[in-house]
């Protein structure tokens, strides 16, 4: 085994002894204990006669240690719980705090571009199967349609809520790639059932770019634009500038700041 060998070793060692339950742990170790002192008095029955108040003390002890572990478990829990919802509490505000910019940012890069609808669609989890193995959804958490094109452009966010990430290869492709952009064809190219979903809303032309994470998380989302006519198309360097500056700004009001 090379030094490379032992050193990732190391890490993995010292990574699952940063996930043990200590508490748990201790609370198990000292129930074996009771579990084994009972053992032994009840084969030494000799012993309860001879010393009772040793035994009882020894028991009482025991019981002592259990009961301290237990709360202090007990206390630890509640201060994990209560930190887990001042994120949450601290998570909600920020959405709303950059609810309004992103939605600016939004909708000057939509009527820039002369698109039909510009939209993002964001990447969460949800529950897990039976093996412990969470879902990866994606939901259209925004959009904004062109008011100004003569035929009325509908809203269709309500019908692209948790869908299963696992149906589709978009998700992935965007991943790798950063960016795309196509006819609804090429996109079928890609992905047949996101390509379809784009044909049934009578979008003929899109564009998608990726909401970068952080190294744990490195897909936030994705901003995707479309257009019913292509025939008034911005050139491609265009829309892919203007698309880049969009993610530029709004990726790190995706993220929560600690």
């Amino acid at each position: 085994m090379n030094y490379k060998e032992i050193a990732q070793t190391l890490f993995k060692w010292i990574k699952n002894i940063s996930t043990i339950d200590y508490y748990s742990l201790a609370k198990n170790f000292v129930v074996a204990i009771l579990l084994i002192v009972v053992y032994f008095l009840f084969n030494n029955l000799h012993l309860i006669a001879s010393a009772p108040l040793f035994v009882a003390g020894l028991i009482l002890t025991v019981l002592l240690l259990f009961m301290a572990v237990h709360l202090i478990s007990e206390l630890m829990n509640r201060k994990l719980n209560k930190k887990a919802e001042k994120e949450e509490i601290k998570s909600v505000k920020q959405r709303m705090l950059f609810q309004e910019k992103i939605n600016n940012r939004l909708e000057e890069c939509l009527h820039s571009l002369n698109a039909d609808r510009i939209f993002i669609e964001e990447c969460h989890n949800s529950l897990e199967n039976f093996g412990g193995l969470g879902f990866v959804k994606f939901t259209m958490s925004y959009e904004i349609v062109n008011n100004e094109k003569s035929i009325p452009v509908p809203y269709i966010s309500n019908s692209y809520c948790e869908q299963q990430a696992t149906l589709y290869k978009m998700p992935m492709f965007i991943k790798r790639n950063g960016f795309f952009q196509g006819t609804v064809q090429d996109v079928c190219g890609i992905d047949r059932r996101y390509g379809l979903n784009m044909d049934n809303e009578g979008d003929k032309y899109s564009a998608y770019i990726l909401l970068q994470g952080q190294k744990d998380k490195p897909i936030i989302g994705w901003v995707g634009i479309s257009w019913k006519d292509i025939d008034n198309l911005p050139d491609k360097e265009t829309i892919k500038d203007k698309m880049a500056d969009l993610a530029k700004d709004i990726s790190p009001l995706f993220q929560l700041m600690k």
